[in-house]
């Protein structure tokens, strides 16, 4: 039975948890039985984003959790490209955000280097006008 049961994957920020966050994990839930979200650490979202979260690795990590308690909520790797999660479990499918193209690329290519078989999947956008954590700063 357990080898039916998709694992679904997750990277994200969640600074400021808003309801377009809660709109992605909602689609995301749709798409695997077990969700894991990595949230990202301070130091990595602010090379990427070129900023710091407002809030702590902590309190965003408790935020996602808080929303969807059945979700498995982990702190991602230190360093970019270590990819810790994939040595750790078996991952059906992959879920992004509208907006995390440089993530599908990086996973691409993993997929190729390390022979990986999920699939991935780019969710839409939930009024990306009014629910971007940027507009938040």
């Amino acid at each position: 039975n357990d080898e039916n049961m998709k694992n679904g994957l997750m990277f994200g920020t969640f600074d400021r948890f808003h309801s377009g966050h809660e709109w992605l994990l909602q689609e995301a839930i749709k798409h695997c039985d077990q969700l894991t979200v990595v949230v990202a650490q301070d130091g990595d979202s602010e090379q990427r984003k070129g900023r710091r979260p407002t809030q702590n690795l902590t309190v965003r990590m408790e935020a996602v959790q808080k929303f969807l308690p059945m979700a498995t909520v982990l702190a991602g790797d230190g360093s970019e490209g270590e990819w810790t999660i994939f040595k750790n479990q078996p991952v059906d499918i992959c879920i992004l955000g509208y907006d995390q193209t440089a993530l599908r690329t990086a996973l691409e290519e993993l997929k190729k280097i390390k022979k990986l078989t999920f699939n991935i999947v780019q969710l839409g956008a939930y009024f990306p006008e009014k629910y971007k954590s940027s507009l938040y700063v």
